[in-house]
């Protein structure tokens, strides 16, 4: 059975940690006999290394130091704009099943069908309504107690809900690209009643 070498990548063409391997004499070659050097299989990066001038030894620490503040903002910024993406969503599915709600007309005991309404998109925001300090409007119109009654409508009416939210963003870069710091929008559903 014949002997396989590595291939020419896997030795090195000079070991420097043997005089015999740093002469002249040494081929430039890959050393293929263990004579010639003890260590033919180790890479020559390998052998290098503890040849490395002094001035380079901290150069990664350098380079982790300039780049991680920008690398970590940049994953920050990544994440707070997920969780505004997410506050949104979360707002427009809690005010669809606040309207899916209102279109019944029906409500909780000991309280207005328009109390009822918003105690269902309470429920459905995950706990955020809240948090993006809402601004309730039925029909293009701001709900209050006074006008709880007759705000929802009929039977066949439409019945438009919204929210207008804003929610701070803590980021001071995500922040600077908003006006005030302060994510604007808006989540709205549409329906009929039943």
């Amino acid at each position: 059975m014949a002997l396989q070498w590595p291939t020419v990548t896997a030795l090195p063409w000079r070991c420097d940690r043997h005089r015999a391997c740093r002469s002249a004499t040494a081929p430039r070659r890959a050393i293929r006999a263990r004579a010639v050097c003890p260590h033919p299989t180790v890479l020559r990066t390998q052998h290098d290394q503890s040849a490395r001038p002094r001035r380079q030894r901290g150069s990664a620490v350098v380079e982790m130091a300039i780049v991680a503040p920008v690398a970590f903002l940049l994953l920050i910024g990544v994440i707070e704009f997920s969780l505004v993406f997410f506050v949104t969503l979360t707002m427009q599915y809690a005010v669809r099943e606040g309207a899916r709600y209102a279109i019944t007309g029906r409500s909780d005991t000991n309280s207005t069908q328009l109390a009822s309404v918003m105690n269902v998109i309470r429920n459905n925001s995950a706990g955020y309504l809240d948090s993006v300090c809402p601004t309730f409007s039925v029909n293009g119109t701001a709900s209050s107690s006074g006008n709880a009654g007759t705000l929802l409508g009929g039977v066949g009416d439409i019945v438009v809900l919204r929210l207008d939210c804003t929610w701070k963003l803590a980021t001071p870069i995500v922040a600077a690209v908003f006006p005030n710091g302060e994510y604007k929008f808006a989540v709205a559903a549409t329906m009929t009643n039943q």
